[in-house]
């Protein structure tokens, strides 16, 4: 079964967008997101964090894109670990939401002493007509709760993957890819892309804050602080798709569009 990257135009992105609720003000910032993501022209992405009204403006401003997810908190929607995709080129057949806690289906469910619930959003759909699994989620940043959710996570998409097609997970985990949490992915089959890319491009980390985007500070950043992935899982009898892979390092005027920054993969210029 080919890759979805066999297609020159394929393009993944994952972007914790910032909620809302923190300064700098999204009003200030959004237009600038909005603007990166246009310019990296993503063919399916996933978000982290954002709320209702922060994706409802992506909706607004992205006319081609459908949106797919539930808010991690059934009262309010809160955050969300929402899907993108480009109707023009993808045709979704299938979705889900589940929470990563030890009842998945219960919407609002947390872990034990997590103060806050975790959601993972998933798709099944073809691109460019090359059918795919698209799992997207954001972890927690409490580091002893992330192997609980982890094993719930690799738990849940391991009876979703279809072994015969590829699937690609992406988000933010909150963890540097040497850590151990990580190896759950990798026992399930998973590679994470900047790993294995023939070309990386942009900064070794993905989370500046607000204050680390100028150019004299980005080559002093530990590369633990790469905390955002795009991991692929091949079809069975498959290699890995040759990708460049980039930490999109665009927009360093102020107000810059979110604490994170965008990860893309997409076919390798070969």
């Amino acid at each position: 079964m080919p890759s979805v990257f066999d297609h020159p135009n394929t393009r993944v992105m994952t972007y914790n967008l910032k909620n809302g609720g923190d300064l700098p003000h999204w009003e200030q910032r959004k237009q600038a997101l909005v603007d990166t993501i246009r310019e990296q022209q993503p063919t399916f992405f996933g978000t982290q964090e954002g709320y209702e009204y922060q994706l409802a403006y992506l909706r607004d401003e992205l006319q081609h894109y459908d949106m797919y997810g539930e808010g991690r908190d059934p009262a309010w929607g809160g955050e969300y670990a929402a899907i993108f995709v480009d109707r023009r080129v993808c045709n979704v057949t299938e979705s889900g939401t589940f929470w990563l806690s030890p009842t998945p289906e219960v919407k609002g469910s947390r872990m034990p002493n997590e103060d806050l619930p975790r959601v993972a959003s998933w798709v099944r759909m073809t691109v460019h007509d090359t059918p795919l699994l698209y799992i997207n989620t954001h972890l927690t940043y409490i580091e002893p709760q992330i192997p609980a959710q982890m094993a719930v996570l690799v738990e849940q998409i391991a009876p979703l993957i279809n072994p015969e097609i590829e699937t690609i997970i992406s988000g933010d985990f909150n963890i540097g890819r040497h850590r151990e949490p990580m190896q759950h992915l990798n026992a399930l089959g998973f590679t994470d892309m900047w790993s294995f890319a023939q070309q990386e491009l942009g900064p070794h980390f993905t989370f500046p804050d607000w204050d680390l985007w100028d150019d004299s500070r980005v080559s002093s950043i530990d590369q633990e602080n790469r905390i955002d992935w795009v991991c692929v899982r091949p079809a069975d009898g498959e290699s890995l798709p040759a990708v460049t892979v980039e930490t999109v390092h665009t927009h360093r005027q102020q107000p810059v569009p979110s604490d994170h920054f965008p990860v893309v993969v997409r076919a390798a210029d070969i």
